[in-house]
């Protein structure tokens, strides 16, 4: 009851269409059905424009690996390797971020491990669960500014890069 209480609450007064979007999300995700979601294939061209089709995504693929982002693929991204990690992403930390999108992201039951799989940016589907709401809460602006650790050796350094599209990737 809680839960369609603050539902209700967010959608009494005006919202973006995004913002909407998230609060629709956050409540389905509690529902706690992995079919239960606002499906990202199934919205009208007007809102999926709108909400996934923007410059906003990571240029590589990356794997949730022990609630650490784990490049597999850098995509040409300049210095980025397979196996290196993302520990943070224009100042926020990774595992905060991995965090902050688990309460909108569909599973059934307390299966968290699903949820952090659907997370995972792999190529696999045209629009990514990480891309959708990683780009609705913390928009990219023109630069990606990463915080990386080489799998080789751990070295730290910094990778600054453009979002990308859908398309591009």
């Amino acid at each position: 009851a809680g839960h369609f209480d603050r539902l209700a609450a967010a959608w009494s007064k005006g919202q973006t269409r995004a913002e909407a979007y998230l609060s629709l999300s956050r409540f389905l995700a509690r529902v706690r059905c992995g079919h239960t979601y606002a499906n990202f294939f199934n919205q009208s061209k007007a809102v999926s424009t709108e909400l996934f089709a923007g410059r906003d995504k990571l240029p590589f693929h990356f794997r949730w690996i022990d609630g650490r982002m784990i490049v597999t693929d850098g995509k040409g991204v300049e210095g980025l390797q397979r196996g290196d990690e993302i520990a943070a992403i224009n100042g926020r930390s990774a595992a905060d971020i991995l965090r902050s999108l688990m309460s909108f992201t569909r599973a059934d039951g307390g299966n968290d491990a699903k949820r952090v799989a659907q997370l995972n940016v792999i190529g696999l589907e045209r629009f990514e669960t990480f891309d959708v709401f990683n780009a609705l809460l913390y928009p990219a602006g023109d630069t990606f500014v990463l915080a990386v650790r080489a799998a080789r050796d751990g070295a730290a350094r910094t990778i600054t890069t453009a979002p990308i599209t859908l398309e591009q990737r």
